[in-house]
């Protein structure tokens, strides 16, 4: 039996553990290379949140009664973990680009949760100095700008750009729709870039081109800046025909070892007024140590006609342990990459047990490339003070393969051992973040054959029968769960795990049940998802 992940399953079932009443609406705040571009305009000014969950519907569950629940209320800056970076000015020719601050938007108000020092709020200590947004061929929206750092405060951690949006008519639109600035550290009278990405499956129903205007506003967060910037040694741009490259060198001036840089792209036109910014993630065929030099190259593929000047900055993020947070490292035994721009939280929900807190979920893969490794989900507490609670709550995403467009639930289960002493009562909100792990998965997907469910009077069944389609013979099984309201919201998600009288081997087929006690009334449609272990 394979150790990593099997151990945190067979865990999960004891509560002891890289996912309802919460409801808040976390999740990867887009940031992936913009996409083709019309020069559909959107305005300047206006609202704001909420995910457009990816159900998977099967059939509709019988309701029975749940045990009560304590609902929690969102944070304000619920959003899953960023990249970020820090800049280089150089021109398209040669000349660094003019930051000349467009009027209508300003700063706007900002939130730091209390305990966190003097920094002053987002809205005392940034000042927007260009942004624009347009809508593309796909009806997707691309909101770029930056801003400036204006008090005597250097900041170090993750700061939420957060965009409200208004339709034609002035009506808020539903949705989360954010990101977080690009710069790592951000010293006085320094600037960030920013992407808000926000793709049309986000907007439900409401066309890309209906949105008439938004509003910008940040919010200072307590969470460390993962990444680390590196030091920019050259750089130079231009037109290709296709597409609009910047390329240079970095070197690696820290004692840290890196195995993916993030290069973070800004142009400008004339007047100095951001026209697109970008991100691009490369892994590096060899680790980049101390001393290291790498080469790095960015690109935009549209949206880049009246580049003038550009500003390209460079970070990486730790793969040696050596980036800490709340004093646990985190990269020893997996190294993490955010999954900003990869992977998407689109449904989560969370709630107060006997036992502790559940929080269950899932996540979309809302980019071109398989996720085949574990994925960690990390959730932050805070208290009704906006205090953070201590601890690492945490779990993996339950599919061990997630394709481009598909879907994986999640479960965080967090014991009442594990809270310290305090009352679940007193958690009041929570953060999620995806990182994605270089530890390969375990365990491996069969096919479920068909599957039913049933609502009986002490729990919610799911059941069916799953057949062994590959070379390998499996000597127990993982069902993993999840349940859907009539929205499609995730109500509650689970792993069951079933030891195997006789192994099952290839082309053979097994029966398989998974259940819930609790928390299923809501229920009105389901997933399933069935995967097998070796004996290694």
């Amino acid at each position: 039996m394979s150790t990593r992940k099997m151990g945190l399953l067979l865990a999960i079932l004891g509560l002891l553990l890289l996912g309802c009443g919460f409801n808040i609406n976390t999740g990867e705040s887009a940031t992936a290379t913009p996409v083709p571009a019309t020069d559909t305009a959107v305005a300047a000014d206006t609202p704001a949140p909420t995910d457009t969950p990816v159900p998977a519907a099967t059939v509709a569950p019988t309701a029975v009664p749940a045990t009560a629940t304590t609902a929690v209320e969102p944070s304000p800056t619920a959003k899953a973990e960023v990249a970020t970076v820090a800049p280089t000015s150089a021109a398209v020719a040669t000349v660094a680009p003019t930051r000349a601050a467009v009027g209508g938007l300003g700063s706007q108000g900002g939130v730091r949760k209390p305990g966190t020092g003097d920094a002053p709020s987002g809205g005392d200590a940034f000042e927007f100095l260009s942004h624009t947004a347009w809508v593309d061929d796909y009806g997707d929206i691309s909101i770029v700008g930056e801003v400036r750092n204006v008090s005597d405060y250097t900041f170090d951690t993750l700061i939420a750009i957060q965009a409200s949006l208004v339709d034609a008519d002035g009506n808020p639109v539903e949705g989360d729709f954010g990101a977080y600035l690009d710069r790592p550290v951000i010293p006085p009278d320094e600037i960030s870039s920013f992407w808000v990405y926000v793709p049309a499956d986000s907007l439900g129903d409401l066309p890309g081109d209906s949105i008439a205007d938004y509003e910008l506003t940040l919010w200072v967060s307590e969470d460390p800046s993962p990444d680390v910037e590196l030091t920019v040694l050259d750089a130079e741009a231009g037109d290709e025909g296709d597409a609009f490259y910047i390329r240079g060198m970095v070197e690696n001036q820290t004692d840290m070892t890196f195995s993916t840089l993030y290069v973070y792209s800004t142009i400008y036109d004339a007047d100095g007024n951001v026209v697109n910014a970008t991100l691009d993630v490369l892994d590096q065929d060899s680790p980049l140590g101390p001393g290291d030099q790498a080469e790095f190259e960015g690109y935009f593929v549209d949206h880049y006609d009246e580049a003038d000047t550009f500003y390209v900055f460079v970070t990486g993020l730790p793969t040696d342990g050596s980036y800490s947070d709340d004093g646990g490292s985190k990269g020893t035994e997996d190294s993490l990459v955010s999954g900003e721009g990869i992977l998407e939280v689109s449904s989560h929900t969370g709630w107060v047990v006997d036992e502790g807190i559940s929080i269950v979920g899932e996540v979309a893969n809302v980019s071109d490339i398989d996720v085949d490794t574990l994925v960690m989900v990390e959730a932050k507490l805070y208290d009704a003070d906006g205090n953070p609670v201590e601890g690492d709550f945490s779990n993996y995403l339950y599919r061990p393969w997630i394709a481009p467009g598909e879907t994986s639930s999640f479960w965080i289960p967090i014991p009442m051992d594990d809270l310290g002493g305090m009352d679940p009562d007193s958690i009041t909100d929570y953060e999620l973040f995806l990182w994605i792990t270089d530890q390969p998965s375990p365990d491996v997907e069969l096919t479920v054959e068909w599957s039913d469910t049933s609502a009986e009077s002490d729990a919610f069944y799911v059941y069916g029968e799953v057949s062994n389609q590959t070379d390998l013979e499996f000597v127990a099984l993982a069902i993993y769960s999840t349940l859907y309201d009539a929205d499609g919201n995730v109500v509650n998600a689970t792993v069951d795990i079933m030891e195997l009288d006789v192994p099952l081997g290839p082309g053979e087929m097994a029966e398989f049940e998974g259940y819930f006690v609790d928390h299923y009334d809501d229920a009105d449609s389901f997933y399933v998802v069935v995967s097998g272990y070796t004996a290694e």
